[in-house]
């Protein structure tokens, strides 16, 4: 449960951290789509491309965000699977220290009426073997031979034998239950608990090595697509998206745009005589 609780704690600090990135990216690409589309900032082949380079970084944040949320899923299932185990296993421990309790309680009562039954004994011993007409016992309901007096321990000697044996064959009965039947059975739970509880971790964690590789094969596909990819995007990798630039094209075209927008050179002023 401690391992599980731990890699939940991880799932949701590496989900925090994937989702601000990915969000992070998105808002810059936005920023610098927008900034590229100015009039003051660079056209032609530059712009073009440069957009193309912000569109791939925008697909990289879709992905982180893909991935943030898978993340954010297996933290709350794996923090539920934590919370029910240690749930369970609480209830099985209690369950358990409850019947062990019990046994204790019930070999403490026959220990309790066993003693009492071996006092009476002796002292039923004493009355037997000696002079029964040394003198009187005195009760509530007067004095008592002393005949009187060892009948009289001897029927409470044999309630407490007999409360004795009925509670030694309850105590008996009771340890019996719990080796046999109790202690498996809070046991085979326990360890029930631990199986469940491994392999959900293992899960988590196989999926957890899934998603990052798909995360890093995606962003890597962005980034240099395999040819013949079929994606609906750009062929082309970022590398080469970048290496299309045109500088001297894009000059070119911008001394042509501003001269067509001066119009006519004025003509050239030359020298005239007077008529």
């Amino acid at each position: 449960v401690a391992s599980a609780r731990e890699f939940t704690a991880f799932l949701k600090k590496r989900s925090t951290l994937e989702e601000d990135h990915a969000q992070g990216l998105k808002k810059l690409c936005k920023s610098s789509h927008e900034a590229s589309r100015r009039p003051d900032n660079r056209q032609g082949s530059y712009a073009q491309h440069y957009n193309e380079v912000i569109g791939i970084h925008d697909r990289l944040a879709d992905n982180g965000i893909q991935f943030a949320l898978s993340l954010h899923q297996m933290h709350e299932d794996l923090h539920d699977l934590a919370t029910n185990i240690e749930r369970g296993r609480k209830q099985w421990k209690q369950s358990g220290l409850s019947a062990e309790k019990r046994v204790q309680d019930s070999e403490a009562l026959v220990d309790k009426a066993k003693t009492k039954y071996d006092s009476l004994a002796e002292d039923y011993d004493r009355a037997r073997t000696g002079d029964k007409q040394a003198g009187r016992v005195f009760g509530l309901k007067g004095p008592k031979t002393a005949a009187q007096h060892e009948e009289d321990l001897h029927r409470k000697m044999q309630a407490a034998d007999s409360d004795y044996s009925s509670r030694l064959q309850t105590a008996q009965s009771q340890r019996q239950e719990l080796v046999s039947t109790q202690r498996p059975q809070v046991v085979k739970a326990i360890l029930d608990l631990i199986i469940e509880c491994d392999s959900g971790l293992t899960l988590q964690l196989q999926k957890y090595a899934s998603f990052s590789e798909k995360l890093s094969l995606s962003n890597g596909l962005c980034v240099h697509p395999l040819k013949g990819h079929s994606s609906g995007q750009s062929q082309h990798s970022l590398r080469d998206v970048v290496f299309q630039i045109n500088n001297t094209k894009d000059l070119n075209n911008y001394i042509t745009s501003v001269s067509l927008k001066t119009g006519q050179r004025p003509a050239e002023v030359r020298y005239r005589a007077h008529p």
